[in-house]
């Protein structure tokens, strides 16, 4: 289980965010960039654990 992937990005994803922000298409060298430097922007850790604090906000409010 620990090697379950929850959450991904696509080559699509890349399409869309390009089209929207630049309103062009990506090159293929804009692909190759992001998919080797995306994990380096993305805060990873953060997510987890605000994700952990939200659940924990949850719970510990329906114990009201």
């Amino acid at each position: 289980m620990k090697d379950k992937i929850i959450y991904q990005l696509s080559i699509e994803d890349i399409y869309e965010v390009c089209e929207q922000s630049f309103n062009r298409k990506p090159t293929k060298t804009e692909i190759k960039y992001v998919e080797e430097k995306i994990g380096d922007h993305i805060a990873w850790f953060d997510a987890i654990q605000n994700a952990l604090i939200h659940y924990k906000i949850g719970v510990d409010q329906r114990k009201k």
